[in-house]
């Protein structure tokens, strides 16, 4: 039609191509990929380079830092939809809701309680993690909260069950009574099985956040500020390149000296005030 048009009118062509004359202007005044065929050629090579890892909104970016074109989104939009250009859409994993039963957890004890009255009778736990020269590393803290105390501080590369366990070990062997409470949030390395049935060897009572609610163990704060306090040293990057090199069966577990003598003269000081 758009050869023939300087011959016949376009209200006899478009019946003859069973097409309506809107449509061929409509058609007509569509942009065309051959004014575009520089940027379709980049569009095109870059999107084979980054292996289609990259959609529209980066494919502009692109254009402007490498190439230096200031290129409308939505012109890129419609370039990529004309070429067949699609990002690879990564595969979400999909998550399960609070109120599916993915795990045994135990009842929050603690109810939010910060203060406990006595030392050693009210402990919290958590695994933040550090980063030393871009590397992610785990730190298994138990803090008292009678005195706010670093009690023991393992740290690891992987933060899997076993720092836990050991975190735990070190603190009961050292410091650890019957009745004692321990609150923990509910991540997976304190739902295991091997946890709790090592807080029931030792008497002692678990308690854990509620699901989605980070504010019930809230009091451990920031347990780097909390050891600065205290002068607990933790691990530098050669600690960390050493620790990679060991194996976890040999991890040093530190727990603070000071903590025994301060625990001590509180317990002497609330017996005294009791009498």
């Amino acid at each position: 039609m758009a050869t023939l048009r300087s011959a016949f009118p376009i209200g006899l062509l478009a019946p003859v191509a069973e097409v309506s004359r809107s449509g061929f202007y409509r058609w007509q005044s569509a942009p065309s990929l051959s004014r575009d065929g520089p940027l379709a050629e980049i569009l095109q090579r870059e999107h084979t380079r980054l292996r289609g890892l990259d959609g529209y909104r980066r494919m502009q970016t692109l254009l402007r830092r490498d190439y230096g074109l200031q290129v409308n989104h939505k012109r890129v939009y419609r370039l990529c939809r004309a070429l067949g250009l699609q990002a690879v859409i990564r595969r979400h994993r999909p998550h399960g809701r609070f109120g599916t039963a993915v795990h045994a957890g135990a009842p929050n004890v603690r109810d939010r309680q910060f203060r406990a009255e006595a030392p050693n009778a009210k402990w919290v736990t958590d695994i933040p993690d550090l980063q030393v020269r871009g590397r992610p590393y785990s730190l298994s803290v138990l803090l008292d909260l009678f005195n706010k105390e670093v009690v023991a501080h393992p740290w690891s590369a992987h933060p899997d069950t076993r720092i836990v366990l050991a975190t735990v070990e070190a603190a009961l062997r050292e410091r650890g009574r019957p009745g004692l409470l321990l609150h923990s949030d509910q991540g997976v390395q304190y739902t295991t099985p091997g946890y709790p049935a090592l807080l029931q060897e030792h008497g002692v009572v678990q308690s854990m956040s509620r699901r989605g609610n980070c504010l019930d163990n809230a009091c451990i704060g920031t347990p780097r500020q909390a050891g600065t306090k205290q002068r607990v040293r933790f691990p530098s990057s050669q600690d960390l390149a050493r620790q990679e090199e060991a194996s976890l069966a040999a991890a040093p577990v530190t727990v603070t000296p000071k903590c025994r003598q301060r625990d001590d003269q509180a317990t002497t000081h609330v017996k005294g005030i009791a009498s």
